[in-house]
């Protein structure tokens, strides 16, 4: 049988509750940590757009929400004239 092994988050997050990563506190929070929580953006930029691509949405969205979730999801600025 073997061990299946589970990933938590660096120990430092709780302790330095500091949850968005900036240039003005960059250097407080160790490379460990802004590596997972860049990994944990990217991750949900990712699902975002798998969901929007199978189409399988959690309930009706409104045109604003779609728009919304496009830009979140492909780091793109939409323009509506």
């Amino acid at each position: 049988m073997s061990r299946k092994r589970i990933r938590h988050a660096p120990a430092r997050i709780a302790r330095s509750k500091l949850t968005e990563v900036t240039d003005a506190n960059r250097n407080i929070i160790d490379q460990t940590t802004i590596n997972y929580i860049e990994r944990v953006q990217e991750g949900s930029k990712a699902l975002c757009a798998a969901i929007l691509k199978t189409g399988r949405l959690h309930g009706p969205m409104t045109e604003a929400q779609q728009i919304d979730a496009v830009q979140y999801a492909h780091n793109v600025m939409i323009r509506i004239k």
